[in-house]
């Protein structure tokens, strides 16, 4: 199944992206925030990707919500987001005119650093074991796929575009305080804003809550063209970064030749090996031995020549898409 880049994009900026987020892309199954695949256990495969244990989840990241995208929520009466931001006092969140994000400068904001603890920093929006805000999240939650079916390649492609919308919302944040006539002299997200600009906030703008929707107005207003005018000239360069990263995380033909990258970390794991891909992050997949001693035949030689091998000596083929997820993977180069 295919999907289109843009069903990542928050609701209010999907028609207003550039033509490359038409772009198709195959459907990400093994892994979302949403629907968290890798907590679940799976059918036994030639390749397993490294899993999380329990029913542990990685929503340790606490989302920066812009302010229109806080007003897009609220207008769609998400009864949790509007508990769990207006209606809880303990709630460690800053609530400003840029949006809502953390206050707390112990929250963990990068979500593989506490797999283990599922306890820990847990995010906001977490919701007995779903993401309560999935309707409206912000780019970095929308395209965190942790595991990727275009592999490595695939991965590199999703966080580059995770960090590029999440520019391109601040960008349109700011763009909504310069319409309704505030200027906070803050252009970056932080942890927290001058007080003085927060009173003055808070006392021009006293109900809230229709500060955020007036927000949520003013980008559905916004043009198209404006959206295309700022990934073509003050991002063109992420942009077009984005463009070959497309291009080589979702290519769906095999090289004719391919070979075992000797560089990769292999460790053995009770019967199974485990090939390091990410040292820093421990991503990766384990296979069996047998599928890894079938990857090392592949030297240079073309991989008709390969298989027929393996063929011929063990009864065996490799079927194309373990090929294409080794080959995406740079396992096999």
């Amino acid at each position: 199944m295919s999907v289109i880049i843009c069903d990542y994009v928050h609701p209010l900026l999907r028609n207003k992206m550039p033509s490359f987020f038409q772009s198709t892309i195959p459907k990400e199954f093994l892994a979302n925030c949403h629907e968290c695949n890798i907590c679940k256990p799976v059918e036994a495969s030639f390749v397993e990707q490294v899993r999380i244990l329990g029913n542990s989840k990685c929503c340790n990241y606490q989302p920066k919500l812009p302010n229109f995208m806080v007003g897009y929520l609220l207008e769609t009466k998400n009864t949790l987001f509007r508990a769990r931001v207006f209606s809880n006092p303990h709630a460690q969140l800053s609530i400003n005119p840029l949006g809502v994000c953390s206050n707390s400068s112990s929250i963990v904001q990068e979500k593989l650093n506490t797999l283990n603890d599922e306890r820990l920093n847990r995010c906001t929006f977490y919701d007995n074991g779903r993401c309560g805000i999935w309707n409206g999240v912000n780019g970095i939650c929308a395209s965190w796929i942790c595991y990727s079916i275009a592999g490595f390649a695939g991965r590199k492609f999703w966080l580059h575009l995770g960090q590029l919308l999440e520019r391109i919302e601040l960008e349109l944040a700011s763009l909504c305080l310069e319409g309704l006539g505030i200027d906070t002299h803050v252009k970056t997200w932080s942890d927290s804003l001058p007080e003085t600009v927060i009173n003055d906030w808070q006392a021009e703008y006293p109900d809230r809550e229709q500060f955020y929707r007036s927000c949520s107005t003013i980008i559905k207003q916004v043009p198209k063209a404006h959206i295309e005018f700022l990934f073509k000239t003050k991002y063109n360069q992420a942009y077009n970064q984005l463009q070959q990263l497309y291009l080589k995380a979702f290519r769906t033909t095999l090289c004719a030749t391919l070979t075992f990258n000797k560089t990769l970390e292999i460790v053995n794991d009770s019967g199974f090996y485990e090939i390091i891909l990410e040292p820093t992050t421990g991503y990766g997949f384990k296979v069996n031995r047998f599928f890894l001693e079938a990857l090392k035949q592949f030297d240079g030689r073309p991989i008709t020549t390969v298989r027929q091998e393996l063929k011929r000596k063990y009864g065996a083929s490799i079927p194309d898409d373990q090929l294409l997820l080794m080959q995406n993977n740079e396992v096999l180069i």
